[in-house]
């Protein structure tokens, strides 16, 4: 009897273990697919005479890269993530929204000519003149919001303001895309406020960016 027993135990155990190990091999063969993709994805894009990006949030990083070499690295304060593909494809910028955009001054081409003394200046766009707070409209129904660390006491209450906006309306925007058969995934993203302008000024509608979720 106590020989059945220890047989049936051991037998628990070896099953145990084979389910185990099928589950970890099963999971690293995923793994390895998807960073095989990544790698597919990029090689595309290397391949090309375009600037592209990369949204590591494994490492918490942008990437800014062109032909394969590192341009720029932007770090990242903060990642929530709501229904984020699996896929590693690209995804390029269909548009950017803010509440306020950069607008460059107009000038009359009618207006007076002024005397040879008197200096004609053009206002060009600078990093400062872009915004901080806006949104990234990507292909594949993906919302990346961008907005800049909380650096004071008004600061974190529009954080948590805008933070509790996003869970609100993220159900919300998916069961409207389960509706429509529209894809919604969303991905917020707290940074340096220079470096929120500087992917605002380099990321232009039609670049494509890879978001990389191991």
């Amino acid at each position: 009897m106590r020989t059945s027993f220890k047989l049936v135990l051991i037998l628990s155990f070896l099953s145990i273990a084979i389910s185990t190990a099928t589950a970890v091999a099963a999971d690293e063969i995923q793994d390895l697919r998807y960073e095989n993709e990544v790698l597919e994805s990029e090689l595309a894009l290397a391949q090309k005479a375009q600037v592209y990006f990369i949204f590591n949030l494994k490492d918490k990083k942008i990437y800014l890269k062109a032909r394969g070499a590192n341009r720029r690295e932007l770090p990242i304060d903060q990642i929530k993530g709501w229904n984020l593909p699996l896929s590693a494809k690209p995804h390029p910028l269909l548009k950017k929204s803010s509440l306020f955009k950069p607008r460059r001054e107009e000038i009359d081409p009618k207006q007076k000519e002024t005397a040879a003394t008197d200096k004609f200046e053009i206002d060009a766009l600078e990093l400062d003149d872009m915004p901080s707070r806006y949104n990234l409209i990507l292909d594949g129904g993906l919302v990346v919001t961008l907005r800049p660390k909380p650096a004071g006491i008004l600061s974190y209450l529009e954080s948590g303001a805008s933070s509790l906006g996003l869970y609100l309306s993220r159900p919300l925007f998916t069961l409207w895309g389960l509706l429509t058969k529209k894809p919604y995934s969303s991905l917020y993203i707290s940074m340096d406020k220079i470096d929120a302008q500087s992917l605002y000024w380099s990321f232009s509608e039609g670049s494509q960016s890879i978001i990389y979720n191991p």
